[in-house]
């Protein structure tokens, strides 16, 4: 494809209030018409236009979203080719961590640009890696699904293991000018931590499932190696299901050391259904990384610290997230508090002053 140009213009005029279908039109046209070439139409869409990832030759993926509903859904378009009609690949909601298909992996070409890798294989059909966070009930399993984009049919070649240590695929190693890559000289790298070891890297070499490491970084903070770090599950006084990382300090048994000071570091998040409020989306296997800007440095002092509780701020149906924001927030909090006293990891709240600091726009 020669340089092009691709925009969108809103039938909507940028109100969502307005009932209009299609809501927003991508256009195309060349950089340089030079032959009087008028803009085309590549898509529309009714919902809102997200963005498109590119890729060698004929397909694109182009995304779509609508705030409201948290509804998102994904096209095959073929950019190249004015006669093929977008393709339905993905119709889901963006809340729902469980079925989350992943988002394509990308290849740098010799231009330093990122399009999506097309994976070379002995099938018919078009076919691309997709790499995921893998969010399930008992903690999240990153996986590489290798999708059929013809037939939207997939196959799991990769996941992390789940017994000890958490594995992430983070980059292509195979390459080609072109981006298409062959299935059998697939190579890729991954990140490999576990509660007690620190984030190493490999490259990961498919399909002899073999891994050569190329890091041994030492434990960055040795003070706090033996630092206890758990995720909790318990329920908000509707029933809703929360979850939070509680962070201990080395050492420490709440039956025989009594209750802690403890620091509560969360922010709330907006939802539109309970189930999806409800979702874990976290692993237990996971590195405890400090930073300066998260609280973990508070455990050398003695404080525990309980890490992430979701606030979720539910607006089901035609409600508003905010309708009842206040209340929510202060009943998530409320579950939090409760969860770790009945842990003996705090003292009762007869004499106890904690406040949820939450920053707004006004």
């Amino acid at each position: 494809m020669p340089s092009t140009l691709y925009w969108v213009e809103a039938q909507d005029g940028g109100d969502a209030n307005v009932e209009v279908s299609p809501r927003d039109i991508v256009y195309m046209e060349p950089a340089e018409p030079l032959n009087g070439e008028k803009p085309h139409v590549l898509l529309k869409l009714d919902l809102r236009y997200r963005r498109i990832s590119w890729c060698y030759g004929l397909h694109a993926l182009a995304y779509e979203y609508w705030h409201k509903t948290c509804r998102t859904r994904t096209w095959i378009i073929s950019p190249d080719c004015n006669d093929l009609s977008p393709r339905l690949l993905f119709d889901r909601s963006s809340e729902d961590a469980y079925s989350s298909p992943g988002s394509p992996m990308m290849c740098r070409t010799p231009a330093g640009t990122l399009v999506i890798a097309k994976i070379k294989t002995n099938y018919e059909g078009t076919y691309i890696l997709m790499k995921g966070q893998g969010a399930t009930p008992k903690g999240s399993v990153p996986f590489l699904d290798l999708l059929n984009i013809t037939t939207g049919a997939k196959e799991r070649i990769w996941e992390s293991s789940v017994d000890k240590y958490y594995e992430s695929a983070l980059a292509l190693m195979s390459y080609h000018p072109k981006c298409e890559i062959q299935l059998n000289e697939l190579k890729f790298l991954i990140s490999k931590e576990s509660r007690s070891e620190a984030a190493q890297y490999y490259v990961s070499i498919w399909p002899d499932k073999k891994q050569v490491q190329i890091t041994s970084y030492p434990h960055p903070y040795p003070q706090l190696a033996s630092l206890q770090r758990e995720i909790i599950r318990y329920e908000r006084d509707d029933g809703v299901k929360l979850t939070a990382t509680l962070y201990l300090p080395p050492g420490y048994n709440p039956s025989k050391d009594g209750p802690l000071a403890c620091l509560i570091w969360s922010y709330p998040g907006d939802f539109k259904s309970r189930e999806a409020a409800g979702q874990v989306r976290r692993s237990p296997n996971k590195f405890a990384r400090i930073n300066n800007s998260f609280p973990l440095l508070w455990l050398a002092r003695g404080f525990a610290v309980l890490a992430d509780p979701t606030i979720p701020i539910i607006g089901e149906g035609d409600q508003e997230a905010n309708d009842r924001y206040i209340e929510q927030l202060i009943a998530s909090a409320e579950a939090a508090v409760n969860e770790i006293v009945r842990r003996g990891v705090l003292l009762t709240l007869t004499k106890l002053l904690w406040a949820v600091i939450h920053m707004v726009h006004l």
